[in-house]
């Protein structure tokens, strides 16, 4: 973790700060973990501002050369008092110069209820997590996560499948493994585990739950269900309660199986239907999920 530079823009500097690629769909984050999230003052681009109707200008102004428009940030609220204030577009150089990766960033400022509550503090860095963001921490520190470490995914489905018909779709999306069956527990009505030589193992199970992600309270109710198929890594020699995601050989093993994990999401989708969340609380969709497949291991 790093400490704010003192170049970073002055007009951000002192309060936490959420620091998203720029474009990142902020309310549909933020809805995902707060569903009563919305615009007080929905932010505009210069081009809404330019096209945006004059006021005041009286003719003895006509001739003097019109003021260059800007985007204008908005106001979302959040949680209870706390609001983000944003975007506020920071180029590449001036993130560097602030501890934070360098590239863009749309910046978004955490104003009421300070200090945050621990939920906020949560979803600041989840969303940086599931967007290649980072958050500013109040007493100036940087967190960077690594979107890669989030594997794994429940596929939340309406319809359930008995282990035999399980093992038929996962077998293929698995290739390369050794594919047994694992001790069920608790509600698990089923589980398998994959077993790769060198990076770990996967385990694959179903279960059904009354509680569902938060995010799925948005979604259209035929479009998930009660069965939850989750999927999750654990790298090898190492219980999956004591993965360290920093560790260079953990990263590597990670990043081989994960595209066997999403290719395994996508065959139960297939056969099952139903809606995708990760770990982060936020839906994956066929976009993301089709790109996450599309790497092969090596």
């Amino acid at each position: 973790m790093s400490t704010v530079h003192s170049e970073f823009p002055r007009h951000l500097a002192g309060e936490p700060l959420l620091a998203l690629a720029p474009g990142s769909p902020v309310l549909e984050l933020a809805r995902a973990w707060f569903p009563e999230a919305a615009w007080e003052q929905v932010p505009m681009s210069t081009g809404q501002v330019r096209l945006r109707p004059r006021q005041g200008v009286v003719g003895r102004f006509r001739s003097a050369a019109p003021e260059e428009p800007t985007a204008e940030p908005g106001r979302l609220r959040l949680v209870g008092e706390t609001r983000l204030d944003g975007p506020h577009p920071v180029a590449a150089a001036a993130a560097h110069a602030g501890g934070l990766p360098p590239q863009a960033f749309d910046v978004y400022l955490v104003r009421g209820g300070l200090p945050p509550e621990p939920v906020v503090m949560a979803w600041l860095a989840a969303a940086a997590r599931r967007t290649g963001g980072a958050v500013v921490l109040p007493e100036g520190g940087v967190l960077v996560p690594d979107p890669s470490s989030a594997l794994t995914m429940t596929l939340w489905s309406p319809q359930a499948i008995d282990g035999d018909a399980a093992l038929a779709v996962l077998r293929p999306a698995l290739s390369g493994s050794r594919l047994t069956s694992a001790e069920a527990v608790g509600p698990e009505a089923w589980a398998f585990t994959a077993v790769y030589e060198y990076d770990g193992l996967v385990r694959v199970s179903l279960a059904r739950s009354t509680e569902l992600p938060l995010v799925l309270a948005t979604a259209d109710p035929s479009a998930f269900g009660v069965y939850g198929y989750r999927v999750a890594w654990s790298p090898p020699g190492v219980d999956a309660g004591e993965l360290d995601v920093s560790l260079p050989l953990h990263a590597i093993a990670r990043n081989r199986v994960a595209p066997s994990m999403t290719r395994a999401v996508l065959a139960l989708e297939g056969r099952v239907g139903g809606t995708v969340v990760d770990e982060g609380g936020f839906v994956i969709d066929a976009g993301d999920l089709t790109e996450r497949a599309r790497a092969d291991r090596r």
